[in-house]
């Protein structure tokens, strides 16, 4: 499920930061190598695949993110989809 959309080094920096989604979990996103990459809380990092502009997917563990953004277009948290569960954190 490959990406239609292949973000810049710079457009990855726009989903960077910290969003909890529980108060005892939280995802970190961060850019690597020209790679978004997610972080859960005592978790290993994984990948993220482009879908389309704000959306992505872990495909080591089955699941999707899609980022939201305000009025001038800041990312400003994220929906993790996975096993039929959606959990949002707000950046932080």
């Amino acid at each position: 499920m490959a990406g239609k959309w292949t973000p810049t080094e710079a457009q990855l920096g726009d989903y960077v930061g910290n969003y909890p989604l529980t108060p005892n979990f939280a995802l970190r996103i961060f850019s690597r190598d020209a790679k978004l990459l997610v972080q859960g809380t005592n978790q290993r990092a994984l990948e993220l695949a482009s879908v389309d502009r704000d959306v992505f997917v872990a495909e080591a563990v089955a699941a999707g993110i899609d980022f939201a953004r305000d009025a001038s277009d800041k990312v400003i948290s994220l929906t993790l989809k996975q096993r039929g569960q959606a959990l949002q954190g707000e950046r932080q």
